[in-house]
């Protein structure tokens, strides 16, 4: 059986739970924007940069390659075409040592 005090407590209670509601609310809409503006930020701090790492030896032995071409081209239809074939040959196996060092 509820007593006068105990109906005036239970108004009580839920007079308070609205406005808790209410607020509860209002304190969502204005922290949300706030913290995906945050994780925002936060997860472009954390993307991995890329970095690129010129690796010399590759690079040396790719340009002797493009020489090697540039050679070959040259001395097409001449005398000088098979060694100038024999040293492209000889530096894209170089190169392809080169790159089965980066391979692993």
């Amino acid at each position: 059986m509820k007593g006068p005090a105990q109906g005036a407590t239970d108004a009580i209670a839920a007079h308070l739970e609205g406005l808790m509601a209410e607020h509860t609310a209002e304190m969502r809409a204005h922290l949300r924007p706030l913290l995906e503006q945050q994780l925002a930020q936060a997860r472009s701090e954390l993307k991995p940069e890329v970095v690129h790492v010129v690796y010399p030896d590759l690079l040396k032995a790719a340009a002797k390659v493009t020489d090697a071409v540039g050679a070959l081209e040259q001395a097409r239809y001449t005398r000088g075409e098979i060694a100038a074939r024999q040293s492209l040959e000889r530096q894209a196996r170089a190169l392809r040592k080169v790159l089965e060092r980066f391979r692993k």
